[in-house]
């Protein structure tokens, strides 16, 4: 019997090919958007694709309702690749900028650009000017924020996590957490090696 998944910021990137990748595997993806003309451009491509606004209720009810009015009640998985990232120190994040990254991230799934979709979110809510830590800002984020267009020095295709998805999926013992790029290795592998206080050094460090 085809498994079915439903996955949220299907548009590009690590959404647009873990629906693809997931299709060819024989899985019935309902591959969402925010956008009708993404949805459009996802059905000409095979895809069954329809809106989903994770910031709102509403459109979460109805792609849910969509869903389960295609597969007759049932579904199988659930991809929640949507989010988006508020970037800055977690002492210039105020209470309404981490209650919006909590009610869009977690209640309910932005496409996968996450840099140049964490743009707007940074400009709403951090005083980076007035930050204790004004220097950090200025010699890191800002220039990777506004001025890198290229991948980041660990980057890896989008593919490598629909390979990870594949195995959560369709694994018959999957894994508790899942790994992709060599950086989430080292810090697991640190993390289960160092004492907490060096590990929070390290981190510190960046």
């Amino acid at each position: 019997m085809t498994k079915t998944v439903l996955m949220t910021g299907c548009s590009s990137g690590i959404g647009y090919d873990a629906a693809h990748g997931m299709a060819a595997r024989g899985w019935r993806v309902f591959a969402t958007c925010r956008k009708e003309e993404d949805c459009a451009r996802l059905w000409d491509e095979g895809l069954e694709s329809f809106p989903l606004d994770y910031e709102d209720e509403d459109s979460l009810r109805e792609a849910v309702a969509e869903t389960l009015r295609r597969t007759g009640g049932t579904l199988d998985a659930l991809y929640n690749n949507g989010a988006y990232a508020i970037p800055g120190a977690v002492e210039d994040l105020p209470r309404d900028a981490l209650r919006a990254i909590y009610e869009a991230n977690l209640p309910g799934p932005i496409t996968s650009d996450i840099r140049q979709n964490s743009i707007p979110h940074f400009e709403t809510w951090i005083d980076w000017r007035g930050s204790a830590r004004v220097d950090q800002y200025e010699n890191k984020l800002i220039k990777r924020l506004y001025e890198s267009r290229g991948p980041d020095r660990f980057e890896l295709p989008a593919d490598a996590v629909t390979i990870k998805l594949a195995h959560a999926l369709e694994a018959k013992t999957p894994r508790y957490n899942y790994y992709v790029t060599r950086p989430t290795y080292m810090m697991a592998a640190l993390k289960r090696l160092l004492p907490a206080r060096l590990f929070e050094w390290v981190v510190a460090k960046g």
